[in-house]
């Protein structure tokens, strides 16, 4: 339910919230509160003498060597060593060093909620630096790393079709990076929807939505995507990709079929009163269509189970499957399944 609800207040921020129109944000308020809550300010140096002043340079500039050394062989550890030459120092240029360098560890360690957390600190710490746009790019690339860390890469996403099992089950899944990436890639976009990658930012937070929280929130972010970039170059793989959600949620095990089962017992009465009537052919077709509809889902229902680690439940409802339709797609992969031999 946390996740779901975070999910939600995400998508309402990237519909509803204000958003900036250049690359550059200044300073707000709140992110002062924040970063004097943390900490996140030059130490007030008035009441120290001379050598007092002299050894929080010396302790800053040596926190700043050690974590600068130890970043290619251990940049978790490098990050917490910058952050805290960050916070001993008194001097503005060495504090920038020390809090972008953190900011670089984390990421390259793949912490990703800490690297989104450092990178904008400093982006708010220091607004007019030269390394400001490229601060804006790290934030892309920490909500990226999430993205792909969990499996979502675009080049794999786009080539995707979902009526493969093994990613049918990934719905069942409620990971922490795909979480992040909303988190992170949603915040990116809101605040900057005019860069060059943010067309691609929201395409992600689809994606990653669609496996926290489900098709209909997910639809939303496309939808989105479709008229904020009516031009992008992702306007047509996110239309396909509403179309594979919409059915995707047909064949979601947790959703109720009774609309559908109701729908061919009425084909089905139809039939058995007119088969000779004027819409026989049509309805025909049309209860082939939910049969295939159906039993789909059913299969999907066994592919939850075989996820899941229950053998004799996804057997259960494989064998259903044949019984109920044995005509159908779905059915001869059922019989294959159940016709394969046992592994030990």
């Amino acid at each position: 339910m946390h996740t779901k609800l975070c999910v939600a207040l995400t998508l309402l921020s990237l519909i509803c919230g204000c958003r900036s129109n250049t690359f550059r944000e200044e300073l707000t308020t709140d992110q002062r509160v924040a970063i004097e809550q943390r900490g996140w300010k030059p130490l007030d140096v008035e009441g120290l003498d001379t050598e007092e002043r002299a050894g929080r340079r010396a302790e800053a500039a040596e926190l700043l060597a050690r974590g600068q050394g130890a970043l290619t062989v251990d940049p978790a550890m490098a990050s917490g060593t910058l952050e805290r030459a960050f916070r001993a120092s008194i001097e503005p240029e060495l504090a920038e060093q020390g809090l972008w360098l953190a900011g670089q560890g984390a990421y390259a360690a793949g912490g990703w909620r800490r690297a989104h957390r450092l990178t904008r600190a400093y982006l708010a710490a220091f607004p007019r630096s030269a390394r400001y746009a490229a601060g804006i790019d790290r934030l892309f690339d920490i909500g990226k790393g999430a993205f792909e860390a969990d499996g979502l890469g675009l080049s794999v996403v786009a080539a995707l079709e979902d009526d493969d099992p093994a990613v049918r089950g990934t719905l069942f899944v409620g990971d922490t990076n795909a979480q992040i990436a909303i988190e992170v890639l949603g915040a990116f976009v809101r605040d900057f929807d005019r860069h060059p990658s943010a067309e691609e930012a929201l395409y992600m937070v689809a994606e990653a939505t669609l496996k926290v929280s489900g098709e209909e929130p997910a639809i939303i972010v496309w939808q989105r995507l479709m008229q904020d970039y009516p031009d992008g170059e992702l306007v047509d793989l996110s239309e396909y990709r509403i179309a594979r959600a919409r059915l995707r949620g047909l064949l979601d095990p947790r959703r109720d079929q009774v609309p559908l089962l109701t729908a061919l017992r009425a084909l089905e009465r139809y039939l058995e009163r007119y088969p000779t009537g004027d819409r026989a052919r049509a309805a025909t077709v049309l209860r082939a269509e939910l049969v295939e509809l159906l039993s789909a889902h059913a299969l999907a229902v066994a592919d939850y189970y075989a996820y899941e680690d229950k053998p004799e439940a996804e057997r259960v409802y494989l064998q259903d499957l044949v019984r109920r339709y044995p005509s159908s797609a779905a059915a001869r992969e059922a019989r294959r399944r159940l016709d394969a031999p046992v592994a030990d």
